[in-house]
């Protein structure tokens, strides 16, 4: 959806962070072939999802290895007084979605 215009330059800069460090995660561990970015606009917030078809990882092992690529994820949605959820199989890819208000 277009988004542009209806949030401030700190917001649309850790947007952008958020976005960029998930490709960036997808491209170093992923090993995947294709990736898909949605973003929706709602009332009140923004919905995100990116999804990739790569060969996905234990969440909870990561989170326990305290894997810095995800702490920065998790930092910048919070910063947005957001939510994330990272929904990951081996051998089926990753599901992450970031809801944020506006």
């Amino acid at each position: 959806d277009a988004i542009d215009g209806i949030l401030n330059d700190h917001v649309n800069l850790n947007f952008y962070r958020f976005i960029q460090e998930c490709l960036n995660n997808i491209i170093k561990h992923a090993d995947a072939k294709a990736v898909s970015i949605s973003i929706k606009k709602h009332a009140d917030k923004i919905v995100t999802t990116i999804t990739d078809n790569g060969k996905g990882f234990n969440v909870l092992n990561a989170k326990a290895k305290n894997s810095l690529g995800l702490k920065t994820l998790y930092e910048r949605i919070h910063i947005l007084n957001g939510d994330l959820n990272i929904d990951s199989q081996i051998n089926k890819g990753t599901k992450i979605t970031a809801t944020f208000p506006i």
